[in-house]
Formats: C-alpha cells, structure tokens, sequence
C-alpha cells in the first residue's frame, strides 16, 4: 500500500513541476535566479497571499542529466523530536502540509537524481555509530544528519569530508545558512551545514506572543498595547518595554490570594527565554582570525547587563509568573493559550500545539526584544537544530552530496513555505502584521559558533548562562570568570588536535 501511495504521490510531484516549467516556457513567468537580491526581487513567486512577503523561487545548479544509477544513500539521523525526524523524514501522507511535503521531497529527489534514499530508525546512538565508522573505516552511512552541537562533536576529529570541497554542494546558495557555515567552519574547511533543510532551526526561534483580548482589556491603562507593531516598526521593542507593559499586571482570578497557575499574568516566559541575549541581544562568545580560528571575546559589560535584564523579567517582576512558580515546559503554552497572560516569551514551534489550536482568543507574534534602542537590528536566537555531515570513510560521495542539495533547494522553495505560509502565517495567524514580525524573525537568525561546538571550544560557557539563572544567581560575573578559563584551554587543546590530524 504504501509503495502504490508513493507511486501516486510521485506523479503528482512530477506534474506539478511539469506544469511549472510549462507555465514558465509560455512566460508565466521568469526565468529564476541562482540568489535572489536583497530587494527580493527574480524569480517566480511561490506565495499567493498578498500579506505575506513573497519568496522567490530560486532554482539549484545539479546538471539535467545527473543519474547515480539507483545507487543507496543511507542518512545516519536520529529519530527523534529534536529535529531529525521532523526535518529529514516524514513515514507517511497526512493531512499536515508540511508532513507531507517532506514525505514527497524525497520521492522527487529519489526520482530526479534516480538515488535510493534510505533512513534507518536510530535513537541517541547514532553518535555511537559515528565513533564506530570512523574508526572501522566502514562506508554503510552516506551521511550523517544530526542535532547541531552534537555533530559538532567530530569536527576536530578528522570524521567528515571538507563539505567545501565536494561536487554538487553549492554553500553559498541560498539554501544554506551562510551564518551557520561562517561561523562554524574550522580553518576554511566547512565539515557540517545546516538551513532549509533543518526545520528544526526555524521552529526554535524564540518570539513574543502576546494575547489580543488581553491587550484590548489593558489597553485603556497602558495605550502602548494598541500600537504594539509601531513600536517594533520604531525600533523601540525592547525588553525594557516589555517591562514596562506587562510588568505590573496580576490578576488573582480564583480569589486564592495565592500566586498560580488559574490566575492572569502580564508575562510568561518559556525556557528559551533565558538563552535569549546570545540572539535576540547580538552579544557573540567568539570571533574568527585571519586563519579562520576562534577567538573568545565576549562584550562583558554588554552580557552582564544583559544577564541583568533576564534575571529581573524571571524574578523581580511582579507581573511575571516566573517571578512566583515554574512555569517551563508545556505550561506556558497552556496558560498562554487558556488567556492567563498578555506575553508569552517562547519558541515558534508552541504554535503547533494542541493549546494554541485550541485557543480562543487571537494572538500576534512580536520579535524577540532588543538589547536598547540603539541597537540597529532584530535579531533572533534559536538552537536545537540539525545539521548535516559527510563522513570521510564516504570514499564517494557525490550521491550524498547531490541528495543534499537536491532536498535543501526543494524544502527552501516547498517545505520551508508550506511552513512558514501554511502552517504559521496561514492555519494559525490571523493578521497581516504578525505574518510580517515573523518574516522579520526568520530573516534575522544569529547563529553563533559557542552554541554549537557546546562541550568542545565553547566547554559550556554558554549554556552556563541558563544554570546562573535556574539557580537563582545575582550575577553571572563569577561564573564568567571560571568558564573564561576552561573556554581558553579548550581552545588551545582543540588547535593541537586539530593540527596533529590536518597538519595545521
């Protein structure tokens, strides 16, 4: 059954991308560029709603004719909730968009490339699988697909092929996060990518929620609430502001006098909230040199400042439930969505919960906040994401190769916009405005280096930001202190291993 489904599914794949180049070939539209501009301008529109920001279609460079004659290509990936399964495989068709767009991204690069696709169901181990092909010299798995600081794992190793140097691998297109390639490559060699391929890295985008209903009731007292997209659009959503609205808003509703989960909040904050700075902040652990290194140079004024502003929104705030109880996890979504707060700081990815589906009121997403005014730009931080690898026992890797790129130029002009146009901007989303914040949001990732080489060079300095916060930490000067050493020493140790396996 399943392999007629496919058979069908398959064929309306193919049609569909006849359909298109016929419509092109009668000038229904032009011819694609390699990269669009930043204007946004080439290519044939995939969007139809004129709310949304229209994404070019943008078109790979693999040759017509490439053919590996059926030849296997076996993705080494964990199947599990933190980002391979949902980003590389789908079983099979269901009623969900974006499922099923990944279903048939394989199909078409199956049928395109003639390459048969295979991912074989593992847990945590895979990381053990990797150890044991590098060092059997074994070639069963053709690539590698995992969650970013854990492939990262290897790249000192001598594990995987410089993803530069292959056939039918273009990074500089669109496709691939160039932030993610800079930021990760080792001395000019690039050993894992990530982009549109990984869903994972857009779902864990950290936004700001915040409760229509909610800010019409609050509004009359705080005004701001009804210009809350002229304030990102000034340039003037900070965290400061976010303080400033929802600070100082509590409700006891059940009459307890007991500070809960039944009772309304002007702020929650997820998880996500506390790692924040390092994307939505722009406050970087390591720069490169010339050679293509790191180097640790952290704005120490900056970060403690910043550490500051998140201790307060979790502890000092009178109107954030943090302040009172825990509220990680699926609970902030749940209160959020049962309308017990005006703010809800979390990741994108709480949209596709059964809370928010089943949610009453409607809700706008914001940016993550800005450090101060006088920061230029938005940006957002997000982790958690996959990435992929080539191993270097893969003695041949241009399927492997080829099947990469094929999949991220599709999901960057399908699977991506099934996403983010169906999924968030369409099913969810109820305003023209939000679907611009999160274009604004997606535009904007910062990825940075120290998150994913977490236990190697970066020796948990980033992360140790989080744990300051969990247990209550009036500052994070100390803990700097301590890890700023173990960062140095790690990064000495990792450049003479890195040297003894590369010669340099």
């Amino acid at each position: 059954m399943k392999a007629f489904t496919k058979a069908l599914c398959l064929a309306a794949a193919v049609l569909a991308v006849m359909l298109e180049a016929a419509s092109c070939a009668d000038g229904g539209g032009p011819t694609p560029d390699k990269r669009p501009s930043d204007t946004g301008s080439g290519g044939s529109v995939t969007s139809t709603d004129p709310d949304v920001t229209a994404r070019p279609r943008v078109e790979d460079d693999l040759p017509e004719s490439l053919d590996f004659s059926g030849e296997k290509v076996i993705f080494l990936a964990p199947m599990t909730s933190r980002g391979a399964v949902v980003d590389l495989y789908a079983l099979e068709l269901s009623s969900d968009p974006v499922n099923d767009s990944v279903y048939n991204r394989e199909l078409y690069v199956e049928e395109r490339l003639n390459v048969d696709l295979l991912f074989p169901e593992f847990g945590s181990t895979y990381i053990t699988e990797i150890q044991k092909q590098a060092n059997s010299g074994d070639d069963t798995y053709s690539a590698y697909c995992g969650v970013s600081h854990e492939i990262a794992d290897f790249c000192f190793d001598g594990y995987y092929l410089d993803l530069s140097e292959l056939d039918y691998l273009d990074l500089d297109s669109i496709w691939w996060n160039g932030s993610f390639t800079d930021e990760c490559s080792v001395r000019n060699r690039v050993f894992m990518i990530s982009g549109s391929l990984s869903l994972s890295l857009l779902r864990g985008i950290t936004a700001v929620y915040f409760n229509k209903a909610a800010a019409d009731d609050y509004s009359a007292g705080i005004p701001e609430l009804n210009d809350l997209y002229a304030i990102v659009d000034d340039g003037r959503w900070t965290m400061d502001m976010i303080i400033k609205l929802g600070g100082d808003i509590y409700r006891d509703l059940n009459g307890d006098q007991i500070h809960d989960e039944e009772d309304a909040y002007g702020i929650i904050c997820g998880g996500s909230t506390m790692e924040m700075p390092w994307g939505a902040f722009d406050i970087s652990v390591f720069e490169k040199d010339e050679d293509d290194w790191f180097v640790f140079n952290v704005n120490t004024d900056k970060l403690f400042s910043a550490y500051e502003m998140i201790y307060e929104i979790y502890y000092e705030t009178p109107g954030s439930a943090s302040s009172y109880f825990d509220v990680g996890g699926d609970r902030s979504a749940g209160m959020f969505a049962d309308g017990n707060a005006l703010f809800l700081l979390d990741g994108l990815f709480r949209v596709e919960s059964a809370s928010f589906r089943n949610m009453k009121d409607d809700y706008g997403i914001l940016p993550e906040p800005k450090y101060s005014e006088t920061q230029k730009e938005y940006s957002a931080y997000t982790r958690e994401y996959s990435c992929y690898a080539i191993p270097a026992t893969n003695s041949h890797p241009g399927a492997a190769a080829a099947a990469l790129e094929a999949l991220s130029s599709y999901s960057y002009n399908e699977t991506v916009p099934a996403y983010l146009d169906l999924a968030l901007k369409g099913r969810y989303m109820s305003d023209p405005e939000s679907r611009k914040m999160i274009d604004i949001l997606v535009g904007n990732v910062k990825i940075d280096a120290a998150w994913s080489y977490l236990e190697e060079i970066g020796a948990g300095y980033a992360p140790a930001f989080r744990y300051n916060i969990i247990n209550r930490e009036r500052t994070f000067a100390s803990t700097h202190a301590s890890y700023s050493q173990a960062v140095k020493r790690a990064l000495a140790g990792y450049a003479a291993q890195y040297a003894k396996v590369f010669g340099d």
